[in-house]
């Protein structure tokens, strides 16, 4: 036995006073955690220092180590020192969520967003199955006073994570981001993460409305997934003025202006329109394409009287000239009269100007014309059939005749 133990204090010697520092590491690390334990934070981070110098590469105590000694730091206020063992901490182990954590907590205090975002960046690339980081990169950017100058990375950064997942109040933020002013590599990035937004299974409307818009000023090969997304909007929010108008302007350049006044006819019927004598012009200018005059006519009577905007007689005058010039080459008097109707109009709507240039053109009768054709006071013809003899903006043919 005691050649047992003589060569076991021999062997105990040899690595004391050996280069081999694995006992005194040891030793300093209970001290350490002894102390720690007992929450006398000074003297524990006197140990944890020792234990670091003679263990600086880690080949006896392990990374989390760190972590204690960051706690020490922090409980004697020594903020900066513990931010320091974090970031060595994270640099050693960057799935450590607690020096993740706190490094990020201590970036956003001081409201250095930049760093928080570039630590986030270096573990979305090292963990790619975890595509959260790659959503907090963007946010952080995100909260930078001049985010602006960070919108391409802001945009990468949530392209990469929208790929797998998306949440509502990161949609809220792009959907923002989406109406600030854009370079082309930036509004790709936009429409790439809408895209897969949709395509992970979110039914936002906001997303399907901004892509639609997009596709149909944009992408012509996409213009049918846009009336998709606009007619499924459209059903839903039969009030949604906004995409029955881009319906009406996507029909319309498809060129199937029955459909676009189709659409164009539902906003009409819309109570309280926010710029009424846009929607019905707009209206009566499918009309006109489609020769669709009376109809045009009376619906823009009623918007009259329903908004008592005289405005209206400017449209009306529109109709009235649209269809006295789609007669033969050949201007006939009754012609001239639907054009005069068109004049009246266009004075009592005040736009004299135009009023004044279809006298002056010679589409008005003279005297001569109507001393010839005294007895007729209203146009007649296939082409007029639609106009009715008792309406009001009639009665400017014999208003004008009779001050010849």
């Amino acid at each position: 036995m005691k050649t047992i133990a003589h060569i076991l204090l021999l062997i105990l010697s040899a690595l004391l006073f050996s280069g081999d520092n694995t006992y005194e590491i040891k030793k300093n690390t209970s001290f350490a955690v002894t102390k720690y334990r007992q929450k006398k934070y000074r003297s524990a981070m006197n140990y944890f220092e020792k234990v670091l110098k003679l263990d600086p590469e880690f080949k006896v105590v392990p990374f989390s180590i760190l972590d204690k000694q960051a706690r020490c730091y922090k409980e004697l206020g020594l903020n900066d020192s513990a931010t320091i063992a974090y970031e060595k901490l994270n640099q050693l182990d960057p799935s450590n969520k607690i020096a993740q954590q706190n490094i990020e907590y201590k970036y956003i205090k001081n409201k250095d967003f930049s760093k928080a975002a570039e630590l986030s960046r270096k573990l979305a690339l090292e963990h790619p199955d975890n595509v959260e980081h790659w959503k907090n990169a963007g946010d952080y950017l995100f909260r930078e006073n001049n985010f602006k100058k960070n919108m391409t990375n802001i945009l990468s950064y949530y392209n990469n994570y929208f790929k797998k997942k998306f949440d509502d109040k990161t949609i809220k933020k792009v959907i923002s981001l989406s109406k600030v002013k854009l370079n082309e590599e930036q509004s790709k990035l936009i429409v790439n993460i809408l895209e897969s937004i949709i395509k992970n299974g979110s039914e936002n409307i906001d997303i399907k409305r901004i892509l639609a818009k997009y596709y149909i000023d944009s992408q012509p090969n996409k213009i049918d997934t846009a009336m998709i997304y606009l007619t499924e909007i459209e059903k839903k929010h039969p009030n949604d003025i906004k995409v029955k108008q881009l319906l009406v302007e996507t029909y319309t350049n498809k060129r199937d202006f029955e459909k676009a006044l189709e659409y164009a006819g539902k906003i009409l019927n819309i109570n309280e329109l926010h710029n009424p004598y846009n929607d019905y012009n707009s209206y009566a200018k499918l009309c006109i394409e489609l020769k669709k005059f009376k109809l045009c006519r009376n619906n823009i009577i009623e918007g009259m009287k329903k908004y008592n905007d005289n405005s209206f007689n400017k449209i009306l005058a529109k109709i009235y000239n649209a269809s006295a010039s789609s007669g033969q080459e050949e201007l006939k008097y009754n012609d001239k009269l639907v054009f005069l109707i068109a004049f009246g109009l266009y004075n009592d709507s005040n736009e004299l100007s135009i009023a004044a240039k279809l006298k002056t053109s010679g589409l008005l009768p003279s005297k001569s014309d109507y001393f010839i054709n005294k007895d007729k006071l209203f146009p007649v013809g296939n082409n007029y059939k639609w106009i009715n003899k008792d309406w009001e903006e009639v009665k400017h043919i014999k208003t004008y005749l009779n001050n010849l």
